[in-house]
Parts: structure tokens; sequence; C-alpha cells
């Protein structure tokens, strides 16, 4: 991954997580996990996907921030994908 590059593989899984699940809260453990990235993939991206804006910290645990408008674009251009 190049540190200038936000859309790698990696934090597309961690983007579409948090996308497909939009009301549920993770640590950073738990959405390594179910985005199927390691710890370390996910630690080495955060800095770059916090800085979207959509994400919402509560004491160590993240959600989706509904009210981002990047949020629903991201949304609605991962169902165009899927529906490819």
């Amino acid at each position: 991954m190049t540190s200038n590059s936000i859309m790698d593989e990696y934090s597309k899984k961690i983007l579409k997580t948090l996308l497909k699940n939009p009301d549920r809260s993770y640590t950073k453990k738990h959405l390594a996990e179910q985005s199927g990235v390691s710890r370390e993939a996910l630690y080495a991206r955060w800095d770059q996907i916090q800085k979207l804006g959509i994400i919402k910290e509560d004491r160590h645990k993240y959600t989706l921030d509904r009210t981002a408008e990047l949020s629903q674009t991201l949304a609605d251009l991962i169902v165009k994908i899927e529906n490819k």
C-alpha cells in the first residue's frame, strides 16, 4: 500500500463493513475481524479512514456516522458496484 492511497483493498473492506452495518458499533479489533483484515492493516489505515469524517467514536467503539454526506455517497457506490 502506498501511504497516500485510501482506497486500497483493505480500506475498501473496512469501509464496506461499516457501510453494510451502519448501526453496529465495533472495537478496532472487531472491525478488523469482521472486515477480514489484520489489525495491523486496519491500524495502518485508520487515520486516513477517520479523516473521511464518516466514523463516530463512543468509548473506543466506532460506528458509521450516517449524518455525514460522504456516508450516503459511499453506500450508494457500493450498491451500484454490487449490482453489476
